[in-house]
């Protein structure tokens, strides 16, 4: 984009001049910019055919703030009429009870975009103690996620603290999981792996109604509401699709806080 500048500036001093006049600053340069660009359009498009690579910088560029902005329109769209999902406090949560912001997600334990998104959320909450909340739901892509899910919710009976650990690591080991020959064995070993867990009652509980009908009615209120891949976060029932940036988690909080 800085190639940009010197080719419209040769443009710019190619016009005739009526009269010699004394050095310009730069606000009036850029008006006289402007002024010619108005005047003749295809002024910029000569420059840029002398440099494509500028040009396509500039596409690029328009094309990444038109989604943006489109994408903020759906945001603030969202809060007239917020997705209200199904929050039960006995599932496990990370973050103050009475957070301004609950922030929902609907992941598969072996997404990379997930364990990216993952991440995301954690330090948001993190950084923002008593203002956030989050409670991770599952909307499975597979039959390895969907037992993985099943292992996290038998874990949150015991304690809700052992399956956001499991979560943590589940993500981060997400691709030796992967590649394991049996990832559901891996799955559970790590499972089994963290301090205090009593196996016999995960394994029961993982077979039970209470786990399995957890997995499933997450799985239909993503589906029923339209959406299609993972992940997806529910910021006061505003959805936002992918893992984004920090920076964007962070306007969206803002936003759904502000109503604005």
């Amino acid at each position: 984009m800085r190639r940009l500048l010197p080719l419209l500036l040769a443009v710019l001093f190619a016009l005739p001049l009526a009269a010699c006049a004394p050095r310009t600053g730069d606000a009036t340069l850029k008006e006289r910019i402007r002024a010619a660009v108005r005047e003749d359009p295809q002024l910029v498009l000569d420059a840029l055919a002398q440099d494509k690579v500028a040009l396509l910088e500039l596409v690029e560029q328009g094309a990444r703030e038109r989604r943006d902005r489109a994408m903020k329109d759906r945001w603030r769209q969202q809060l007239d009429a917020p997705l209200a999902p199904a929050l039960d406090p006995a599932r496990p949560w990370h973050g103050a009870p009475d957070a301004a912001v609950t922030v929902v997600s609907y992941s598969d334990f072996l997404c990379g975009y997930c364990a990216q998104g993952s991440r995301t959320i954690d330090a948001l909450v993190e950084r923002h103690p008593g203002r956030v909340r989050h409670l991770s739901k599952h909307a499975p892509m597979s039959e390895n996620g969907e037992y993985a899910a099943r292992v996290y919710e038998a874990l949150g009976l015991q304690d809700g603290e052992l399956a956001l650990a499991f979560a943590r690591q589940a993500f981060a080991q997400q691709a030796g999981i992967a590649a394991a020959p049996q990832p559901k064995e891996a799955f559970l070993a790590l499972a089994l792996a963290l301090s205090g867990v009593d196996a016999a009652r995960l394994e029961a509980d993982m077979q039970g109604d209470t786990v399995r009908d957890r997995v499933r009615d997450d799985a239909r209120e993503f589906l029923d509401w339209g959406f299609t891949g993972v992940p997806v976060y529910l910021f006061n029932g505003v959805a936002v699709e992918g893992a984004l940036s920090e920076r964007t988690m962070e306007e969206v909080l803002d936003l759904v806080q502000g109503g604005k």
